[in-house]
């Protein structure tokens, strides 16, 4: 059994992965925060095109 290390803390692990459990963790919770702000900025973005637009108001207000 052979030992790798993760490249991003330097943490022995016993995986062949290129991260450790830790590390693997911490950049899906990144990736799924970055998913749900990218969707968010695509929403204001669409709500502000649209009523410069097409003067049709998605706010509400």
């Amino acid at each position: 059994m052979s030992l790798h290390l993760c490249e991003r803390c330097d943490e022995a692990t016993a995986e062949p992965h290129r991260f450790c459990a830790r590390c693997r963790s911490i950049r899906a919770t990144n990736r799924v925060i970055l998913t749900v702000v990218a969707v968010l900025g695509l929403m204001a973005l669409a709500s502000v095109a649209g009523t410069l637009l097409l003067g049709v108001d998605f706010t509400g207000g």
